[in-house]
């Protein structure tokens, strides 16, 4: 193998991998056989010197400045564009579960604080009609139903800031996979 053959090889290994930058690889390896060549080394030896380029191939992959390309896949795209109308459903009533979940939290968080208010209003009539007995207990069932309205509000607030992310990072995962 001359040195057009070798530089011929590893241009082709360097296409087959799809080393974006191969140009520059393929004139440092003409530089450095022409640097052996002219150090003393036949063509043959400084080939077998500098290796087959497989091994050269090997090298410039574990390389940090290498760049590669990332593959596009037509099949792929296509199969995820036909499958349309089987996942876009699934995912549709997902974020219709997600936002319905989220809702549904908000109504028992408002839901219990007016009980817990209407409740705190409705012990003072039963103080002066009844008695202070039936005004505890009912000033107690306030309190537990205000509370109540309480953790479900922060439940709410803290569903709706994961459910918004768990939205934001799907879509942007969507639109970053190049459909």
């Amino acid at each position: 193998m001359n040195k057009e053959e070798f530089l011929v090889e590893l241009k082709i290994q360097l296409k087959k991998y799809g080393i974006t930058n191969s140009d520059q690889y393929i004139s440092y390896y003409s530089e450095f056989l022409e640097d052996l060549i002219e150090d003393g080394y036949s063509e043959k030896e400084a080939i077998k010197k500098i290796g087959e380029p497989n091994k050269i191939i090997l090298s410039i992959l574990s390389d940090e400045d290498v760049q590669i390309p990332r593959a596009k896949s037509k099949i792929k795209s296509a199969l995820l564009l036909m499958g349309i109308p089987i996942w876009g459903p699934i995912i549709a009533a997902g974020y219709i579960i997600l936002l319905a979940l989220v809702f549904a939290v908000m109504i028992c968080s408002i839901a219990f604080s007016f009980s817990g208010i209407w409740l705190l209003l409705g012990s003072l009539i039963v103080l002066f009609k009844t008695g202070i007995l039936n005004f505890l207990f009912q000033l107690g069932t306030a309190l537990i139903f205000g509370g109540m309205g309480i953790i479900f509000w922060q439940l709410f607030l803290f569903s709706f800031q994961k459910a918004y992310g768990l939205v934001k990072i799907m879509f942007h995962n969507f639109t970053e996979s190049e459909v």
